[in-house]
């Protein structure tokens, strides 16, 4: 029997998360085979390059690994058996005696056509997965695109994204131990926007009727440099200093690198 079977791991959690249920169901019963990835390209340079990827991230942010060849985590949840082995577990370099504050590693090494937003959406059930059974939390997730762009965004803990993930994989698992057929499920969409990534989290300004207001009178005066100009000073002011991106659907305010302000229309006004 596949050793893989008799838990829910890292990736298992993005499969039930994503609502790919019925695949991963035959696969804990018995029913079907794993993927076999020993013959997939993108798999295996990941991979490969986990060693190197693990010393570049450290050499580019002072960081230290605790231990390099990943540390394997278990738990178990309202009965549901959990284990996960993360790429790395790191430590400030700076900050010596080693610092007692740890944070997870999690390598990728994906394709130039993709971006870190979509990676964090991408695997951000697993990150939430490996932080919660190694109650570390917060996780470093590191993607190299292609073979010429690295990239890599720190990722706190988030509770109410957890307690959502535990109550879903208990349910999937509940078919695994009454060996009932799920059908694949259309997982209700968590709200990310206030999982601090970087320590920044987003807003959604769409229910702030003074945004909006706002927001209106600026793309309203577009003709009006000195009108136009108070209103987006007094939309900037509504940006909390932890917020990296407050959006409506009129418009839209990122930080960019520098923690400037940008204001982008979300919409053509009539």
């Amino acid at each position: 029997m596949n050793k893989r079977l008799g838990f829910i791991g890292g990736s298992d959690a993005t499969r039930i998360m994503t609502g790919n249920w019925y695949d991963l169901w035959a696969e804990k019963t018995g029913r079907k085979e794993p993927e076999d990835l020993s013959n997939n390209l993108a798999v295996q340079l990941g991979t490969h390059t986990e060693s190197f990827h693990i010393d570049w991230f450290c050499t580019s942010t002072n960081m230290l690994p605790m231990r390099k060849n990943g540390e394997t985590f278990e738990l178990v949840e309202n009965g549901v058996p959990y284990k996960g082995t993360v790429d790395s577990v790191l430590v400030h370099s700076i900050r010596l005696p080693l610092s007692k504050e740890k944070i997870i590693l999690e390598c990728k090494h994906t394709n130039s056509f993709t971006n870190m937003k979509e990676q964090l959406a991408r695997y951000m059930p697993q990150l939430q997965f490996y932080m919660h059974i190694s109650n570390i939390k917060q996780c470093y997730l590191s993607c190299i695109f292609g073979n010429n762009q690295w990239d890599y965004r720190k990722v706190s803990c988030d509770d109410e994204y957890v307690h959502h993930m535990n109550e879903t994989i208990r349910a999937f698992w509940t078919c695994v131990e009454d060996d009932t057929a799920p059908t694949d499920q259309i997982v209700p969409e968590i709200n990310t926007d206030k999982i601090p990534i970087n320590d920044m989290v987003s807003r959604d300004a769409s229910s702030d009727n003074q945004f909006i207001s706002i927001a209106h009178d600026y793309m309203a005066t577009m003709n009006d440099a000195k009108s136009h100009q108070e209103y987006g000073k007094m939309l900037k002011d509504l940006v909390a200093p932890n917020e990296r991106e407050v959006y409506s659907p009129v418009i839209t305010i990122k930080r960019d690198k520098r923690g400037s302000l940008r204001i982008t229309p979300s919409q053509k006004e009539n």
